[in-house]
């Protein structure tokens, strides 16, 4: 009504057309009845989760950020951004990791699912396990280890032994998950 706009979806399209001759581009506006700033912030999530573009950082932000403002479960951000409960729940153990940890994850490109096993650790133990996790070829391999860590851990053995004990366990541990 008032020839002002938001762009909610497609903000990337739109800065890449400013760079060409936009006369030779066709503009489509689309009015979502979006009431409000939350609204819109809540579409362009939707629309930003359904790319793989977004860092494993900013996702876990956006969906503490919707989960904190409106008391969602993890069920109901999988099923408001259509994707699984398992997905949610791995980015929320991540979001709620303490920032050096977060940033040690992310400097060793480790697997988000070992932000799980984390959390029965203290910090320390959470250091060196993702040290130890990120000389593994593989995410399989990370995510194993990191439960047998966390396995002895448990058991009551410092970070130390249980870091050995899962470096030397047997064959037949490492193929089965430990939970």
């Amino acid at each position: 009504a008032d020839g002002r706009h938001m762009i909610v979806v497609g903000e990337r399209r739109w800065r890449a057309l400013q760079k060409i001759d936009t006369a030779t581009t066709a503009e489509v506006v689309v009015d979502y009845d979006i009431a409000d700033d939350d609204a819109a912030y809540d579409q362009a999530l939707a629309e930003n989760l359904q790319r793989d573009d977004l860092t494993r950082a900013e996702v876990a932000a956006a969906l503490l950020n919707r989960k904190e403002r409106y008391g969602l479960t993890n069920e109901a951000l999988a099923r408001r951004y259509h994707k699984s409960v398992a997905w949610v729940d791995q980015h929320m153990r991540y979001a709620q990791l303490p920032d050096d940890t977060r940033a040690l994850m992310e400097r060793k490109a480790i697997d988000l699912k070992v932000a799980g096993v984390l959390h029965a650790l203290d910090e320390e133990a959470q250091r060196a396990l993702l040290e130890a996790v990120a000389e593994l070829p593989d995410q399989r391999s990370q995510l194993d280890f990191a439960r047998a860590v966390r396995d002895f851990k448990s058991s009551g053995a410092d970070t130390p032994t249980a870091l050995a004990a899962a470096r030397h366990r047997p064959e037949s541990d490492e193929a089965a998950p430990t939970s």
